[in-house]
């Protein structure tokens, strides 16, 4: 994992993993609910959920963004 720090107000986190498959995107920030790709660990659907809803608390938006390899998400402020 890596973390990338880009001018402007927001911080990029990138993995090199196998990734959120496009069809599993809009559903992979709830609660108990996880993507399902090749050498998963096992885990609850937590993670991401809890994640989004401490960005939020603190004023800011975690969204996924498009990386080459892997999965990237993506803080800044709430507009």
């Amino acid at each position: 994992m890596r973390l990338i720090l880009r001018a402007g107000p927001h911080v990029t986190i990138e993995d090199d993993g196998p990734g959120i498959p496009r069809d599993q995107r809009d559903r992979v920030f709830e609660r108990f609910s996880r993507a399902n790709a090749p050498g998963d660990k096992p885990g609850h659907g937590l993670g991401l959920a809890l994640s989004r809803a401490i960005a939020e608390r603190h004023g800011l938006v975690l969204r996924l963004g498009d990386a080459p390899r892997g999965a990237q998400f993506i803080l800044e402020p709430a507009p």
